[in-house]
């Protein structure tokens, strides 16, 4: 995520950060995407960011949220559509990044300072927003930075695992057409995404 941050005043001395930024998904699993579609997923988000060291300067609580809204890369297409003549057990559901959609989520992050350089990992949990089913999720996240004075260049990879709600259906096709669509009900499913990040974080109150 590009961090572009603006400086905030921090009370009674607090000190954190904040920012702003993007984050583009480059790898996911079942229910996640691009997978079967006719367009480019939606996987370039802007977002934003803040947290409170509790530690020094070592950890820190953090929240973030990011609203994946523009398309990237070339369109994937539909491989074996219609099946042949047959009954098959059917997983019925949009992938996560066939439309917009926002990630929200809280967590911890430890920083390990060096000489004008360091690295971060962090951990969160949090909620994925869309039109379909919303998928809660932990993400696992690390990165590494130069620093400058108060501001630090970030590049970093997050890895989410995301709780997917998928209609399951028993279909029936025939001459490319489906006769037959019984219900079996509601299933969910953990699946992961990967999403790179690169930006710039400005410290407070330090």
């Amino acid at each position: 995520m590009v961090w572009a941050t603006a400086a905030v005043p921090a009370a009674q001395a607090q000190s954190g950060f904040a920012g702003a930024g993007l984050g583009l998904v480059v790898a996911g699993g079942r229910g996640v995407g691009p997978g079967d579609c006719l367009e480019a997923p939606y996987n370039l988000g802007l977002g934003v960011r803040g947290g409170v060291d509790v530690v020094g300067s070592a950890l820190a609580l953090q929240a973030s949220a990011r609203a994946h809204r523009w398309r990237v890369g070339p369109q994937c297409v539909v491989d074996g559509f219609p099946p042949p003549d047959g009954t098959y057990p059917i997983d019925d559901y949009q992938n996560l990044t066939e439309d917009r959609f926002a990630l929200t989520d809280v967590g911890i992050r430890g920083t390990l300072t060096g000489v004008g350089a360091g690295g971060m990992i962090g951990l969160a949990v949090g909620n994925a927003w869309r039109s379909g089913p919303n998928a809660p999720y932990v993400m696992a996240a690390a990165g590494v930075f130069l620093q400058v004075q108060s501001v630090r260049l970030v590049l970093g990879a997050e890895l989410y695992r995301l709780r997917l709600t998928f209609d399951r259906f028993e279909r029936t096709w025939q001459g490319g057409q489906v006769t037959r669509n019984v219900p079996l009900g509601t299933v969910h499913e953990w699946n992961s995404a990967g999403i790179v990040t690169l930006g710039a974080e400005l410290l407070l109150g330090h």
